[in-house]
C-alpha cells in the first residue's frame, strides 16, 4: 500500500478529511519488479537538422581545411600544451564556416565520432546554453546506446559534461576520437546576456578529457562571455586559425542576394513569401503560406523550391518530424539583408495579414489542423512586437490553451505566453504610470486555470507517463503544478518510477533538484519504494536509512521489508536470499517496528503498522506480527470517535489482509468497521470514511457488502467503487478490478484502478499485461475535461 498522508494533512489539517485524503490517494502507482517499458536508447535527429538547414547543397573545395581538421582530430598533442585539444576557425560572415563544419560533421574522418551544435538565431531555441546541453546530451546518449537521463536546470550542465566525459572515455577505449563541434560562438546569447548570463562557451571544458577535441568557429575578435574562466583556451589566440572565405560561399551569398533581389523586382508571390517569413520570424509551412497569400499550394511549393537551399531552408516541426516542413531564411545575414529591403510599413502590413490569419483560426476554435506557428511562434512575435492586447487575448484563450495542451502534452508553453503577457502589461503600466488591474486579474485567472488543468491528476498518474515511456512529458506535467508541494510530489513519484525501472541516474537527477531537506526526504522515500518494488531490497533499505523524516522513513522501511517478504516466505529464506547484499530480515523488521511506532500521525501509524505486521506474518514471524498488530491497535483504541475507530479498523483490515495468517483477524476488523460506519448519525457529514470502509470489506472478501455500503451512504457511489477496485487489484483479483472499471465513468477514477491493476500485474511478472494496463490508464487520463 502507499500512503500520501502529507497531501491530506496539508489540505485537511486535523479534520476528518485527513484520513480520507490519505486513503483516497493510495495504491495508484505502478511500481514493480518488472521493468514495464524497455530501456530505450536515446535517438537524436540533429544530423537531419544539420543536413536540412545548415549543410551546403553543393559543397565544393575546402580539401586543405578538411585535411587540417582530420589531422587535428587524429594526432595526439601534449596535455600541458596551452589550448591542447582546441581549434577555432576565425572568419567574417559568408566565409563558409557553417558549411565547412556541417560537411565535417556529416562526413567525419575515419576513427572520429562527432557531436555538434550550431548556434543560430534563425531557428527557435538554438542559441543558448539550455539548448546546447539538451542537444549535445541527446547526441551523446544516442552514441552510448543508453536512455537519456532526465535533467533539471540545477543539474543540466553537469549531466551534459558527465555525458561528454563518458563518451570521450568510451571512444578512447575503442581507439577512436570524440570531437565536439560548436559553430557560431559569436551568436551565443550568453555573450550579450550581461554579467549574470550563462554562456555556451563557459560550458566547454578547459581541458578536454580522454583526448577529446573541441572544434569551434566564429567571427574575428568575438567578445568572450564574462563567465568564461580566465585560463580557458577560448581567451587565447593560440587556438585561432584564419579561414579564408570560400569562393563557393561568396557565390552562394551572391546567389542568395540575387534571389532576394529577383523576388523584390518580380514582386508577387515570391516577394510575399520573403516578407511573410521576415514578418513572422520564420516557422511557416508551405500550407501556411498558401493560406496567407490566397495562392494555390502548388504555386507556393514551386516558388519555395526555386529558392530553397539559397535564400530559404526548411526544417522539421518542433513537436513532430512527421508534420509539414517549416521554412526560414538560409542564413542570418540573408535575414538581415532582407530586413533592409522592406520598409516598416510593409512589414506592418504583412504582420496584419498574420493577425487576420490567426483570427480565422481563433474563430474556428483552434481546430486540430491549427498550424504549429500559431501555437508557438505567434506568441513570440506578439511579445517581441509589444502587442499587449493581442498577446493577452491569445494567452487567455482557453481553446488555444487546450489545443496547445493536446499538441505539446503540457501547459508550460501556455504558461510562458501568460508570463510574457504579464511582462507587457507591467511595462505598459510603468510607462503610463498606472496598472490595468482588470487585465492583470484576467491573466491571473488564465494562469490559475492552466495550473488547475492538472489538478485532477494525482502525482502517481502524472508519473504514469514516465512508466509508459514518456518521462519528459511526465516532468513537464509535474513542473506545471502550481503548488510547490504538488510539484515535489509529482517529481518524486517520477523518481520512484525511474528507480523501479533501473533508471537510477534519472532518479538521482531528479533527487539532485530537491531544494530542501523535506523535499529530499520525499524523493528518497519514493526512490526507496521503487527499489523495493523492483526487488533490490538491500538498496531500498539503505536508501530508507538516509531519510530524516520519521514517517517517510517508516514508509520506506515498510516497503523494503514488504519486498523481502515477497521474495521469500520466511525470515530464514529472506536472509539466505538477500543476506549477501546486507538485508537480514529480522533486524530490519525490528528496526521497521521501531520506526512505525515512532510515527506521530495515528492514521499513518495504523496503516503502516498493519502493512508491516502482514509482512512479518508472510515471513513466518507470526508472533512478532501479532504483537505489532496488538500494539498498533492499542495505540489507536483510545479514540472515542466512532468514525475514527471505523477508519482505523478499515486500515488494519486492508493492510493485514495480505497475510494468510492474519486473514481471520483482518476480516473481523472489516466487519466491525462496517458496523460502526453504518451506525453513524450523520453519514453525509463524514462521507469520506465510507470508501475506506468499503475497501477494507473488499480486501477481506466481502465483495457485495463493499458495493452495498457505497450505494447506501454515498451520493456518488463511484467514490467508493474506485477504492474497491484498487483494493481488488491489490488483493490480486484483476478480473474483478477490471470489471469494476467498466462501471466507473469518471476518467481519473478509472485511471487509478487501472494503475493499481497494472501494479499487481507487474508483481505477477506479466510485463505485457502491465504495459497494456498502464497505457489504458494513461488513455483514461487523456479523457479528463481539463478546460470547460
Amino acid at each position: 500500500m502507499f500512503f500520501l498522508r502529507r497531501a491530506a494533512v496539508r489540505k485537511s489539517g486535523g479534520s476528518s478529511a485527513e484520513g480520507a485524503g490519505a486513503f483516497a490517494n493510495s495504491g495508484v502507482m505502478i511500481d514493480s519488479s518488472v521493468q514495464v517499458f524497455a530501456g530505450r536508447a536515446a535517438v537524436s535527429g540533429y544530423l537531419l537538422k544539420v543536413e536540412q538547414a545548415l549543410a551546403a547543397a553543393d559543397f565544393q573545395g575546402r580539401e586543405s581545411e578538411l585535411a587540417q581538421l582530420a589531422a587535428f582530430s587524429a594526432h595526439d598533442v601534449p596535455v600541458d600544451h596551452p589550448g591542447a585539444g582546441y581549434w577555432r576557425w576565425v572568419a567574417p560572415a559568408w566565409a563558409g564556416k557553417s558549411a565547412l563544419l556541417a560537411h565535417f560533421v556529416l562526413r567525419p574522418p575515419p576513427g572520429v565520432d562527432v557531436v555538434s551544435f550550431f548556434i543560430t538565431s534563425r531557428m527557435a531555441a538554438q542559441n543558448d546554453a539550455a539548448a546546447f546541453c539538451e542537444v549535445v546530451q541527446r547526441q551523446v546518449y544516442a552514441m552510448l546506446g543508453e536512455a537519456e537521463p532526465l535533467t533539471t536546470p540545477a543539474t543540466r550542465d553537469e549531466q551534459m559534461l558527465l555525458a561528454l566525459h563518458r563518451a570521450a572515455q568510451g571512444c578512447a577505449a575503442r581507439g577512436r576520437r570524440l570531437v565536439l563541434v560548436v559553430d557560431g560562438l559569436d551568436e551565443d546569447r550568453g555573450v550579450t546576456a550581461g554579467p549574470d548570463g550563462h554562456s555556451i562557451a563557459a560550458l566547454l571544458p578547459r581541458v578536454p578529457p580522454h583526448g577529446m577535441r573541441i572544434l569551434v568557429a566564429g567571427r574575428p575578435h568575438p567578445p568572450i562571455p564574462g563567465d568564461v574562466p580566465a585560463d580557458h583556451p577560448l581567451r587565447t589566440t593560440r587556438i585561432d586559425h584564419r579561414l579564408e572565405p570560400s569562393p563557393h560561399a561568396r557565390a552562394a551569398r551572391w546567389d542568395a542576394e540575387r534571389d532576394l533581389l529577383r523576388l523584390r523586382d518580380g514582386g508577387g508571390l515570391g516577394w510575399d513569401l520573403a516578407a511573410l517569413t521576415l514578418a513572422a520570424g520564420g516557422g511557416l509551412s508551405a500550407h501556411d503560406f498558401a493560406e496567407l497569400t490566397g495562392s494555390p499550394a502548388r504555386l507556393v511549393e514551386r516558388e519555395l523550391s526555386a529558392v530553397n537551399g539559397r535564400s530559404f531552408r526548411r526544417r522539421s516541426g518542433h513537436w513532430t518530424s512527421a508534420g509539414p516542413h517549416l521554412f526560414l531564411f538560409a542564413h542570418e545575414e540573408i535575414r538581415r539583408g532582407a530586413a533592409e529591403l522592406f520598409t516598416d510599413q510593409e512589414l506592418a502590413t504583412h504582420r496584419s495579414r498574420l493577425h487576420r490569419w490567426a483570427d480565422s483560426y481563433r474563430r474556428a476554435g483552434w481546430p486540430e489542423e491549427t498550424p504549429e506557428y500559431l501555437l508557438r511562434g505567434y506568441a513570440q512575435l506578439l511579445h517581441e512586437q509589444g502587442d499587449t492586447s493581442r498577446l493577452v487575448a491569445l494567452a487567455c484563450d482557453t481553446r488555444w490553451q487546450e489545443r496547445l495542451w493536446q499538441v505539446s502534452g503540457a501547459a508550460l508553453e501556455a504558461l510562458s505566453a501568460v508570463s510574457a503577457a504579464f511582462d507587457l502589461v507591467l511595462a505598459d503600466g510603468g510607462r503610463r504610470g498606472d496598472q490595468d488591474v482588470s487585465v492583470a486579474l484576467r491573466l491571473a485567472a488564465a494562469r490559475d486555470g492552466l495550473h488547475d488543468r492538472t489538478a485532477p491528476l494525482s502525482a502517481d498518474l502524472i508519473a504514469l507517463w514516465a512508466r509508459c515511456g514518456h518521462p519528459a512529458r511526465a516532468v513537464h506535467l509535474a513542473e506545471s503544478q502550481r503548488d510547490a508541494w504538488d510539484r515535489v510530489a509529482a517529481l518524486s513519484a517520477i523518481a520512484g518510477v525511474m528507480a523501479a525501472a533501473a533508471r537510477l541516474d534519472q532518479a538521482a537527477a531528479l533527487l539532485d533538484g530537491a531544494d530542501s531537506t523535506e523535499a529530499r526526504d520525499r524523493f528518497l522515500a519514493a526512490i526507496a519504494k521503487g527499489l523495493a518494488d523492483s526487488g533490490r531490497t538491500a538498496e531500498a533499505l539503505r536508501t530508507a536509512r538516509r531519510i530524516t523524516d520519521p514517517e517517510l522513513r517508516a514508509e520506506a522501511l515498510v516497503a523494503g521489508i514488504g519486498a523481502l517478504a515477497t521474495v521469500a516466505r520466511s525470515a530464514a529464506a529472506a536472509q539466505e536470499t538477500a543476506g549477501n547484499r546486507g538485508a537480514n530480515a529480522v533486524p530490519w523488521a525490528l528496526e521497521g517496528v521501531d520506526a512505525v511506532m515512532a510515527v506521530p500521525n495515528t492514521i499513518s501509524r495504523s496503516a503502516l503498522g498493519a502493512s508491516l505486521a502482514a509482512a512479518l506474518s508472510r515471513l513466518g514471524e507470526h508472533r512478532r506480527a501479532l504483537a505489532l498488530a496488538e500494539r498498533v491497535v492499542a495505540s489507536s483504541a483510545d479514540s472515542g470517535d466512532t468514525v475514527r475507530r471505523a477508519q482505523y479498523l478499515a486500515l488494519f483490515a486492508r493492510g493485514m489482509s495480505t497475510a494468510p495468517g492474519l486473514a481471520a483477524q483482518a476480516a473481523e476488523f472489516a466487519v466491525t468497521s462496517a458496523q460502526l460506519a453504518a451506525d453513524v448519525n450523520d453519514p453525509d457529514g463524514v462521507s469520506w470514511v465510507y470508501p475506506e470502509v468499503a475497501a477494507g470489506l473488499e480486501a477481506t472478501g466481502h465483495h457485495q457488502q463493499a458495493i452495498d455500503l457505497g450505494s447506501r451512504f454515498l451520493n456518488n457511489p463511484e467514490e467508493s467503487l474506485v477504492e474497491i477496485g484498487i483494493a481488488a487489484a491489490e488483493a490480486g483479483d484483476l478480473d474483478r478490478a477490471l470489471e469494476l472499471t467498466e462501471r466507473i465513468t469518471e476518467p481519473v477514477y478509472r485511471a487509478r484502478v487501472l494503475n493499481a491493476a497494472g501494479r499487481t500485474a507487474a508483481g505477477f511478472r506479466d510485463a505485457v499485461q502491465t504495459l497494456r494496463l498502464a497505457r489504458d490508464a494513461r488513455e483514461a487520463t487523456d479523457e479528463v475535461p481539463y478546460l470547460h
